[in-house]
């Protein structure tokens, strides 16, 4: 496979240490991390990669990243094609697709686009709970998945910023 034009050579492994990266964080949080107390809150360990690869590779690279990510974690866990699969993904490729379009808008920095990011995997996630049961009682749980997201987005967000740097 060839570098698309304007990209190296280099870019590939490098996106391959990162998807090794976003293996690794969501298998730590899965594994070692508490619950965060509500159904569905999760750390969001694995968005620090996707909201890097957005930023440096673009978003199709970010595309990428996450969705295979979602898939070698979920085929790791066992979990391949069960709801926390589906979940993962919507969550996911949604939260990418809302990340790279925030950023093309000059209001939004790079701690706004996390937390969106963060917000939207939890909405993509109750839609696809709300659409699998056919119920859409799942929904109570979005003002503290919400407060969830803020805080989560947010160390998502100062992360990066720092990240960046280097």
């Amino acid at each position: 496979m060839t570098p698309s034009p304007g990209r190296s050579r280099i870019a590939y492994p490098r996106l391959a240490v990162l998807l090794a990266l976003a293996i690794v964080l969501s298998m730590a949080e899965a594994l070692l991390l508490p619950p965060l107390g509500v159904p569905g809150a999760k750390w969001g360990l694995a968005n620090i990669i996707s909201l890097l690869v957005l930023l440096t590779f673009g978003f199709r690279a970010a595309l990428v990243i996450a969705v295979v990510r979602v898939t070698l974690v979920s085929l790791l866990l066992g979990t391949f094609l069960g709801l926390g699969f589906w979940l993962s993904l919507g969550g996911g490729f949604f939260s990418v697709i809302v990340m790279g379009l925030a950023l093309r808008l000059p209001k939004f920095g790079l701690l706004g686009v996390s937390i969106l990011g963060a917000t939207a995997h939890n909405l993509a996630q109750l839609a696809v709970y709300a659409l699998v049961m056919g119920s859409t009682g799942i929904f109570y749980l979005l003002p503290p998945l919400l407060g969830f997201a803020l805080l989560t987005g947010s160390i998502t967000g100062m992360v990066v910023q720092r990240l960046r740097q280097y």
